[in-house]
């Protein structure tokens, strides 16, 4: 009778023992799988915010384009009324200048 409580005694704690080995596996496991969705999921936020970033980037390339072009049209636009401004008035400068440095 004491052998067999004896042996039973051994058998559950062979029986623990396993179950602590099962659970440390399973834990080991899980904390691996874990890991892993850890590291896809900040792969996949990498990637989110890389194609945001490219996309906004492309969108102040597009609206800076544009400026530069309405930019460059107006001041073609001023460049020509300057121009038009003196060819219209040139005489009347040229006076205007020649009274001012004689005195007239």
């Amino acid at each position: 009778m004491t052998t067999d409580v004896i042996e039973t005694l051994c058998s559950i704690d062979d029986r623990a023992d396993q179950i602590i080995e099962n659970a440390a596996a399973q834990k080991k496991n899980l904390a691996r799988e874990f890991d892993e969705k850890a590291q896809d999921m900040t792969k996949k936020v990498q990637a989110q915010a890389r194609e945001r970033m490219k996309a906004l980037e492309m969108k102040l390339d597009a609206e800076n384009a544009e400026k530069i072009r309405k930019m460059s049209q107006d001041a073609s636009r001023d460049l020509e009324l300057l121009d038009e401004n003196y060819k219209t008035n040139h005489d009347k400068y040229v006076r205007e200048i020649f009274a001012r440095i004689t005195g007239d």
